[in-house]
């Protein structure tokens, strides 16, 4: 399966990038788990302008790779990972890339996961995670934002795995497609981040999206009893769609009366009107 991937992937990006610098390998060899350790690295340097693609897939040493604080780095690579398994965890540092591509994937028993938190910055071209129109067999990510933390797709995003909007900021210059997931694995969670896509009005897809199991809120699905709502933007940005969302009444409401006072089971909002929960 990864001979495949690579296959795929290595000459789907030659044909765009036409680049024949020297790919680079994880292999976490100093222990420590850190991006910007030279010797976490089969080349003995972390990665640095000018490499070939990176790849983050060998657990040899560990299934951690952390982007610290003290990690400000500015690439032009590919970066393919984490993969099958592995964890990339971007914690207040910044990781960017004017790559083609920022493409991690895995098995959904054992998925791979990608973190921003604590005011971290990742910056791609392209956010492609996992399955999708490139590679239908590998749906399993789980990408977690959360706090004030930024991602930022200076091209599109295709989401085949599962995205969960904590918190911060989703930033997508082109626009946003989880139609071409191979394994209907696909999930936008928004629970109290924002999704930006400034290339794309997301209206005409977005109940479509619900009804596949696309697209959540507070981990529920919106339409549903009790349910939270998404909250689509469409005026703010000019031909884009600004996505949030808010947790249902009941969430909102955490001791709620198990009857109210006209009789009706729900979460009381006045003498005069009832929400169901």
């Amino acid at each position: 399966m990864k001979t495949k991937w690579f296959a795929f992937m290595a000459v789907s990006l030659a044909v765009v990038i036409g680049s024949a610098s020297a790919d680079i390998f994880w292999n976490g060899s100093a222990g420590d788990t850190l991006w910007r350790t030279g010797d976490n690295w089969n080349t003995g340097q972390a990665p640095a302008p000018g490499v070939g693609a990176i790849f983050i897939n060998n657990q040899t040493n560990g299934t951690l790779v952390l982007v610290d604080a003290l990690t400000d780095t500015t690439l032009d690579s590919d970066i393919f990972g984490p993969e099958w398994g592995m964890t990339l965890e971007i914690d207040g540092g910044n990781l960017t890339t004017t790559g083609w591509s920022f493409a991690p994937i895995g098995d959904v028993t054992n998925p791979s996961i990608i973190t921003v938190r604590n005011g971290g910055n990742l910056t791609v071209h392209n956010l492609l995670l996992g399955d999708n129109w490139w590679f239908g067999t590998a749906p399993g990510v789980i990408f977690n934002l959360y706090d004030t933390s930024t991602v930022t797709a200076t091209d599109w995003c295709w989401l085949g795995g599962k995205m969960n909007l904590y918190g911060g900021t989703v930033d997508i210059t082109g626009s946003m497609n989880m139609d071409s997931n191979a394994q209907g694995f696909a999930n936008l969670n928004i629970h109290g981040g924002t999704l930006i896509v400034r290339g794309g009005d997301l209206s005409s897809v977005i109940d479509g999206w619900i009804a596949s199991g696309y697209l959540s809120a507070y981990d529920t699905t919106p339409g549903e009893r009790g349910a939270g709502s998404i909250v689509v933007d469409t005026e703010t940005i000019p031909g884009g769609t600004i996505l949030t969302a808010t947790p249902s009444l009941a969430a909102r409401e955490p001791n709620p009366l198990p009857q109210n006072p006209d009789g009706s089971v729900g979460t009381l909002i006045s003498s005069s009107e009832t929400e169901p929960v």
